[in-house]
């Protein structure tokens, strides 16, 4: 599930992605409508930075309560650092 992977996404955040969805289908199904591909362009920038700001505040609550756990600290040092970084593929051939 989403909020497995990252914690800063809120129920509410969660509710505003589902909307915004939504809003996406509309405006794929009337790509001509500028006032829905305009109100989903708002909506998008505002879940965008509701995340971008739950991020933060996640990450200097989580910095805060490990103040004094060394192991803690570079434990969220690293997965902020690390991107999770996939095996790149091993080509064998190429046609």
């Amino acid at each position: 599930m989403i909020l497995d992977n990252k914690p800063w996404i809120t129920p509410d955040i969660l509710r505003k992605i589902k909307h915004r969805n939504k809003l996406f289908a509309s405006k794929k199904a009337e790509p001509e409508n500028d006032y829905i591909k305009s109100a989903y362009n708002r909506f998008r920038n505002s879940v965008n930075r509701d995340i971008k700001n739950s991020k933060q505040k996640y990450h200097i609550t989580y910095f805060e309560n490990c103040q004094n756990n060394i192991k803690k600290t570079w434990k969220g040092i690293n997965e902020l650092i690390s991107s999770n970084k996939k095996s790149p593929l091993h080509v064998n051939q190429i046609k």
